[in-house]
């Protein structure tokens, strides 16, 4: 999936329910003067609502959208290069998940531009909001962004900015972290008169942003018309996130929160997604290939190395499968690798996936699930061998192999019948895995 610092940018699924809340208000012409005024007044506010200091002021602006793009295209490309964003591109297509014709760069951005309502900057300790909105559309945008300032104060995150780039799943889990924490703020901050307090509210936030996020189609065009697994991802983050933060709190506490950025640093998508495995600190496994770049010749290069983790595998499945199957099959993540292997003289690539799973009954559901996800995602394949464990594919030029032996699974996808066996052996004979107990980047 693509890695970008949302964090750092308010994605308007939150703004859209602060619409419908203040859909009364009259309209007004946006008076810069007060609302600089008032965003001083709202980081007082969500420093006491969140229990955390705010231990200095924070330096507010405006920007014009031209001004926005500007940043977005260039946090884009200091974050990725081109040829990274077209080998995602490629990883996206390989996995069926975009179409070959879909620009990953330009959408991107567009959607980015079309997205954002504020944002906090910690690399500078810099607050900026839309020059374009009024007062009451900008409150729970300052109310986020301002939680962000007071997180950075006392979690320091930029410490997350130049993050490891196999450890992508561990990224993802830290975004949610930060944008459910400052999701649950804001709305604890919008409905403060009412004397609500989210995280003991017994519905689950995540269904109320959901709602809220598929109910405006037309106002966010390139939202509803970015692929699904793309737009999902890019909204983990809050809808996910806030569902953890909800239950941890009203579970646990807000010093629990602070451990999972410091002592207990967020490991995986997995725990944001069962948070129990958080508080019970089930750590993922480390899963490492061998080397294997050497196997596939001249001109071949490994344009990408990380993990999917559970939300990842579950984006996979769900794309060919239903949600509860998907679900079901990705639950029993325990830790994985994967590796894109492309060419930059032609569109041929390789993907290679290794996985380990909690039981050999969730080894076993994940493979034969992948396997009817990869029927249904190469249409025009053929099966040349179908062992109990083992299935091996033809589709076109391109040969694929999945393939579970206890706990493990592998997957190939491309390339050629003499480079998939020559993988596969290296993969088996050279793998190592161990409980990742590591602390990546814990410290303040």
């Amino acid at each position: 999936m693509i890695k970008k610092r949302f964090f750092l940018l308010f994605v308007l699924i939150i703004l859209l329910l602060a619409n419908n809340l203040s859909a009364q208000q009259p309209a007004l012409a946006p008076d810069r003067k007060n609302i600089l005024t008032t965003s001083d007044n709202i980081l007082k506010e969500v420093s006491e609502l969140r229990g955390l200091p705010a231990k200095n002021p924070i330096k507010s602006g405006f920007k014009s959208r031209k001004e926005l793009q500007e940043i977005v295209v260039r946090d884009l490309d200091e974050e990725t290069t081109p040829a990274e964003l077209k080998s995602q591109q490629k990883l996206l297509v390989r996995l069926g998940l975009v179409p070959k014709t879909y620009d990953l760069r330009e959408e991107t951005i567009k959607l980015l531009c079309e997205q954002i309502g504020g944002f906090y900057d910690p690399r500078t300790g810099e607050f900026y909001l839309v020059d374009w909105l009024e007062l009451e559309e900008q409150k729970p945008v300052m109310a986020h962004e301002l939680m962000h300032a007071v997180q950075d104060q006392n979690f320091n995150l930029k410490r997350f900015d130049k993050f490891p780039k196999e450890k992508g799943d561990q990224e993802l889990a830290i975004q949610a972290l930060i944008e459910g924490e400052a999701t649950i703020v804001m709305f604890n901050y919008l409905f403060k008169e009412r004397g609500l307090d989210i995280t003991k509210m017994p519905v689950p936030i995540s269904s109320l942003l959901e709602l809220a996020n598929n109910s405006d189609d037309e106002r966010f065009p390139i939202l509803a018309k970015t692929p699904r697994a793309i737009r999902e991802t890019l909204e983990f983050p809050y809808i996910y996130g806030a569902a953890f933060v909800q239950q941890v709190v009203g579970k646990n506490s807000w010093k629990k929160i602070a451990d999972l950025y410091n002592s207990e640093l967020i490991e995986s998508t997995e725990q944001i997604l069962h948070p129990e495995k958080a508080i019970q600190r089930e750590h993922p496994v480390e899963i490492k290939m061998p080397e294997l770049l050497s196997q596939l010749g001249e001109g071949w290069h490994r344009s990408d190395i990380n993990t999917q983790g559970e939300y990842g595998y579950y984006q996979s499945l769900l794309e060919f499968l239903d949600k509860d199957v998907a679900q079901k099959a990705s639950a029993g993540w325990g830790g994985d690798q994967y590796m894109f292997f492309d060419r930059a003289d032609n569109d041929n690539n390789i993907l290679v996936q290794f996985s380990t799973w909690d039981t050999e009954k969730d080894a076993e559901e994940f493979f034969q699930a992948y396997v009817e996800r990869t029927n249904k995602r190469y249409s025009k394949t053929k099966q040349i061998t179908n062992e109990k464990n083992i299935i091996t594919y033809i589709a076109g030029e391109e040969f694929l192999v999945i393939e579970r032996r206890g706990l493990e699974v592998l997957s190939i996808e491309g390339g050629t019948e003499s480079q998939l066996k020559s993988l596969k052996d290296s993969i088996w004979k050279g793998y190592s895995k161990k409980a990742d107990t590591s602390k990546v980047i814990a410290k303040n």
